[in-house]
């Protein structure tokens, strides 16, 4: 064998032994980043859960008893509309109608969280600064979503834990019942909103 083929065989086995790792890692790399790709669009991917918002959509009559002590609830008719946005991904509330006497509206936003497995639901509204969070759980027996959460009570200053469910009728109707928890620990019904396709 000649001098510079020996030469030129030492420098290719020395290349390849330094280049090896790198090219391990860097498909390795690549590997996670696929990984990763594949991890977020399963997350972004809209699903079943997504799907139950269509038949929420849509305008709606509503009736809404609240109860602000025990008695007889108030009474007050509104409206709503009910939109799916970013692809079904998400069902959007805008709702006009009155409480205590006086103009109410409130925007609430539904979604399902395909990396937490649950639903989310925020809600804001006329009748205070505060934004409520909710998290929850749909039960396929009763077309039942029941969410839990906190509000910031403006009689106490403090968090209040809450409970909210929506039962799902049919496609022309559907029930939203709200709690709350008193300062001695007490869970009362404080709202009631019936909801007819208009």
């Amino acid at each position: 064998m000649r001098p510079h083929s020996t030469a030129w065989g030492v420098v290719l086995v020395v290349a390849l032994a330094t280049s090896a790792p790198a090219f391990a890692q860097d498909g390795a790399a690549k590997t996670g980043e696929q990984a990763m790709m594949d991890a977020v669009t399963k997350a972004a991917t809209p699903g079943p859960e997504h799907k139950r918002f269509e038949m929420m959509a849509g305008t709606w009559t509503t009736e809404t008893k609240a109860w602000m002590g025990p008695g007889e609830p108030m009474v007050s008719k509104g409206k709503s509309v009910h939109t799916t946005i970013l692809d079904g991904r998400y069902l959007k509330q805008d709702f006009d109608g009155e409480f205590m006497n006086a103009p109410f509206k409130g925007t609430g936003l539904t979604g399902y969280d395909n990396v937490l497995k649950q639903y989310v639901l925020t809600w804001a509204d006329s009748m205070g600064t505060g934004i409520i969070l909710m998290k929850g759980a749909y039960d396929d027996a009763t077309h039942t979503y029941t969410f839990a959460g906190t509000f910031g009570d403006p009689t106490t200053g403090r968090e209040t834990p809450s409970k909210m469910t929506l039962r799902v009728t049919d496609k022309n109707h559907h029930v939203m019942e709200w709690w709350d928890t008193l300062p001695d620990g007490h869970v009362v019904k404080v709202m009631e909103i019936s909801y007819t396709r208009a």
